[in-house]
This record gives C-alpha cells, sequence and structure tokens, in this order.
C-alpha cells in the first residue's frame, strides 16, 4: 500500500471530499511522488462519468496528496465476496460500465494499470441500479509508461462463469 484516504470535508465549498495522502515510507521513493502527480492529470482528463473526479492534488507537508470525489457504495470484490455467483445480466450491466470508462481512457492514450474488483467502487445511479464508478485515479497511467505485459489481465474465477473456472 503506497497511500491512505480520508472522508474530508472541504473548507469552502463544504462538500464531502475523498483527502489521498501517499504514505510518508513511500514519499522518498525514487519517482513515487512523480508518478502520483502524473497518475493524477491522466485521471483528469478521463470525463467518464464511471471515472471518480480529481479536484485538486498537491503536498502539504512534504506529502503529496490528492482531493477527490467522494463515493457512497463498496468495491466490487466485497460485493462478490459476498455474492460469489452474481447473475449474468448483473455482470454484463457492471462490466459494460467499466468498459465505457476504459474506453474513452484508451482514446485519450491512457491505461488502467491495476483493474481488478476493488478498483471498481458500485454506488446507485440517479435511476436506482448499480452504478460503476473507478475509484483509483493513482492506477491511470499513460501507455507508453506501462509495460504490454501489465496489460494482460485474466478475469478472477469469482467473476467467471462456472464452465470457464472449471477448465
Amino acid at each position: 500500500m503506497h497511500g491512505v484516504a480520508y472522508a474530508a470535508r472541504h473548507r469552502a465549498l463544504g462538500e464531502l471530499v475523498a483527502l489521498k495522502f501517499l504514505l510518508p515510507a513511500v514519499v522518498d521513493s525514487p519517482g513515487v511522488a512523480d508518478r502520483f502527480l502524473h497518475e493524477a492529470r491522466a485521471g483528469t482528463r478521463i470525463k467518464s462519468p464511471h471515472v471518480a473526479r480529481v479536484y485538486d492534488v498537491g503536498t502539504a507537508s512534504v506529502l503529496p496528496f490528492m482531493v477527490m470525489e467522494h463515493l457512497v457504495g463498496r468495491d466490487l470484490a466485497a460485493i462478490l465476496d459476498e455474492q460469489p455467483e452474481m447473475g449474468v445480466t448483473e455482470s454484463a450491466d457492471l462490466l459494460l460500465q467499466a468498459c465505457e470508462a476504459i474506453n474513452e481512457a484508451h482514446a485519450l492514450g491512457i491505461v488502467h494499470r491495476d483493474l481488478k474488483p476493488a478498483n471498481l467502487f458500485v454506488t446507485t445511479g440517479t435511476d436506482g441500479r448499480p452504478f460503476v464508478r473507478g475509484q483509483r485515479a493513482q492506477a491511470w497511467g499513460l501507455r507508453a509508461d506501462c509495460p504490454a505485459p501489465a496489460l494482460e489481465t485474466a478475469l478472477p474465477p469469482r467473476v467467471m462463469q462456472p464452465a470457464a473456472r472449471a477448465a
């Protein structure tokens, strides 16, 4: 783990936000603070409603921080732990929502380097249905920064159809 997140209230706006800090133990590691800023900038370029907004970045007492949209809900990994045999319709709906954000990112030359259920946050949409939001701006990076093997992703067994898991 390279960082920690807190719920905070923006002083001027009074809005609840997520405040993410790099941990002191990793701040001095070569390139970590620069990558944190670079990835926050990459995340702000994606305008999809399926990606949490980054409002600001900066440094407080030598610790880089990011101010992001505060999300209410749960990550998909926690949902799958409780509901390992999610229905096809619900699974497809969540996957398609995530793909919308990924498609926009790829069109901008940005890839998500850590795509997994724990990084997909499920909130409730205005229509009352589950709505996927990418929660980790720190995982967005430019394609040139991401070696090809990192793009190869396998679905965890609990997300696969039973026949695929058995193979």
